[in-house]
């Protein structure tokens, strides 16, 4: 397996050498931050060079239109200098090209640090198959998604030259034909397909929620209940979570345990 930290204590994650992360970067108010063929290809290019020149072991990656994945071991530089030159590149040249200003990105970037065995294996195929839960991926058509790793892993493209497929069979400590089944299986697993929020929204909203719930004096429970008296905590989550996180109300409704037409109505 990659060596992880163990019972280490958490290193800061722009210092930590030698770990995993699982990383993450989002269009501003959910834009696209890849628009056409050369937008993903120059993309690409630039991380190939930065991961060379940075010593970083790509484990997993996947490109979609409005937001990226990626699970990383860290090199001899820190995953923020990786992540500010890939980024402000890749800023520069879109809003050039786009003929826009501005931020491009929601925030620098989402890095979840990998401390064990278990979150790794779940890691790393989640990334490869995050196109076909955006249904980019299907057994009918899988080689025609060219920004991922599952083409790679599949055997449907040639591997690119940042990919080193052996390294990815090594840290989940399989044969490579067993990772390609295991990929396969997850990215495509029914409760997979079609999910509407990522892991890094759902852990934001849990945030919200419980920051809301102290602020408040009650428990996440009172968000179903419908007394006066709870008003307020619900109104609170839902309008700060489809304002500050931009989230589906129907997502808010569904995760937040509130019915979908209070949700509308709170936050009218």
């Amino acid at each position: 397996m990659v060596p992880l930290v163990g019972g280490m204590p958490r290193p800061p994650r722009t210092h930590a050498i030698g770990v995993v992360h699982h990383v993450m970067i989002r269009g501003v108010d959910g834009r696209a931050i890849f628009l056409c063929v050369s937008d993903y290809e120059d993309f690409l290019a630039r991380f190939s060079i930065l991961v060379h020149e940075l010593g970083f072991v790509v484990l997993a990656w996947c490109l979609l239109r409005n937001h990226a994945h990626f699970v990383l071991k860290s090199g001899k530089a820190p995953l923020a200098v990786l992540m500010a030159r890939l980024n402000a590149r890749h800023a520069q040249r879109f809003n050039r090209h786009s003929d826009r200003t501005g931020h491009l990105f929601q925030d620098r970037y989402k890095a979840v640090l990998i401390e064990t065995d278990g979150q790794l294996v779940s890691s790393i195929p989640y990334v490869i198959g995050n196109a076909a839960r955006h249904g980019f991926i299907t057994p009918d058509r899988s080689p025609e998604y060219q920004w991922s790793m599952h083409g790679a892993l599949a055997g449907h493209r040639r591997a690119r030259e940042f990919e080193d497929l052996g390294a990815v069979a090594q840290a989940l400590d399989m044969e490579l034909g067993t990772v390609q089944s295991m990929v396969e299986r997850v990215a495509l697993e029914p409760a997979s397909v079609g999910a509407a929020l990522e892991p890094d929204q759902i852990d934001e909203l849990d945030r919200l929620i419980r920051a809301c719930c102290e602020r408040h004096g009650m428990e996440r429970g009172a968000l179903r209940s419908r007394r006066l008296q709870t008003r307020a905590l619900r109104a609170e989550v839902c309008v700060r979570a489809a304002r500050a996180l931009d989230l589906p109300l129907s997502e808010i409704a569904r995760h937040a345990g509130i019915a979908y037409k209070t949700v509308w109505r709170l936050t009218r």
